[in-house]
């Protein structure tokens, strides 16, 4: 087991970006999702689609999630 701090090089958004880019199955549980912390992950998600013809799976709630999250995620996929 590792534990990831979310200090330094080695943080949460890394790990998950590292995760998404070597992956062909990728599934992101978020009890809610924000357009800002989504940015941060569109290049990595793109990079996937395009290079392991990833199918991406993503799992939220209605009241939690920002709109514009939903927006950006239905213009990439």
């Amino acid at each position: 087991m590792k534990l990831i701090t979310n200090t330094g090089k080695r943080n949460h958004r890394a790990l998950i970006q590292k995760l998404i880019l070597s992956s062909e199955k990728i599934i992101i549980c978020s009890g809610w999702m924000k357009e800002c912390g989504l940015l941060k992950l569109i290049p990595s998600l793109k990079e996937t689609i395009k290079k392991n013809n990833a199918s991406i799976t993503f799992f939220t709630n209605e009241k939690h999630t920002e709109v514009k999250a939903i927006k950006l995620l239905k213009e990439i996929l």
